[in-house]
């Protein structure tokens, strides 16, 4: 069977930020238990502030397509 896989999704990409330490806590604690943990890396994935007129207009910003199809690959 294969392991139970964790998305952590920090809530701020600024350094030193404690949801970041949290995060990567968490995964080292998950990694231990023997489950896959990844942090995902908010400047890397670089998403825009949601826009509902702007996502009609020009369709989902390519960063949170990529980030739906790296959670949905699972």
């Amino acid at each position: 069977m294969d392991p139970l896989r964790l998305h952590i999704l920090p809530g701020s990409a600024r350094a030193g930020a404690l949801s970041g330490e949290l995060a990567a806590f968490v995964a080292r604690a998950a990694e231990r238990q023997g489950l896959q943990a990844r942090v995902f890396d908010l400047r890397a994935l670089a998403l825009p502030v949601y826009d509902g007129d702007l996502e009609a207009a020009q369709g989902v910003p390519d960063a949170l397509a990529a980030l739906a199809q790296a959670l949905c690959r699972s």
